[in-house]
């Protein structure tokens, strides 16, 4: 007969070893991207295919039918060049080809440019952007989400 004391050390040393193999995945990383928004935005949380097709301008509205408003870092940044390969699933070149063919078939432009996004965001209302974790400034914004990094 098994001890209800072996069992128990079993059952711990399991949950143990299951925790180790994830913690790796769950730790912070200076690289993870930070989806910010307005604190005063209608949303408390993304997920990636929303968040696509709002920087895509697929999606033009929070669900309460407030405009979204997504601020783009720096054409050629390191922050920029990430969250295109991360979030949109494009390369650089590839999203400035689908810009160009947005301006021609549907009269819109990319979403505005600015050099801190963070800052911007923390300024334009029901905005949404993004920041890698090691320049976040918490208090400034709400995090919707985390993209993880390398």
């Amino acid at each position: 007969m098994i001890k209800q004391s072996n069992i128990l050390l079993l059952l711990a040393a399991v949950a143990g070893s299951l925790f180790s193999s994830i913690a790796p995945a769950l730790a912070e990383s200076p690289d993870d991207i930070l989806i910010v928004a307005n604190l005063k935005a209608p949303v408390d949380k993304i997920d990636i295919k929303e968040l696509k097709a709002i920087y895509l301008k697929k999606k033009l509205y929070w669900k309460i039918g407030q405009d979204a408003i997504p601020v783009n870092s720096k054409h050629g940044t390191p922050l920029r060049s990430e969250f295109q390969k991360r979030v949109l699933g494009m390369e650089p070149d590839t999203e400035l080809i689908y810009w160009e063919r947005q301006k021609i078939q549907r009269a819109l432009s990319p979403p505005p440019e600015f050099p801190q996004t963070q800052k911007a965001v923390f300024k334009l209302r029901n905005s949404v952007s993004y920041v890698f974790r090691k320049d976040y400034r918490p208090n400034v914004t709400k995090i919707l989400l985390v993209v993880p990094g390398k």
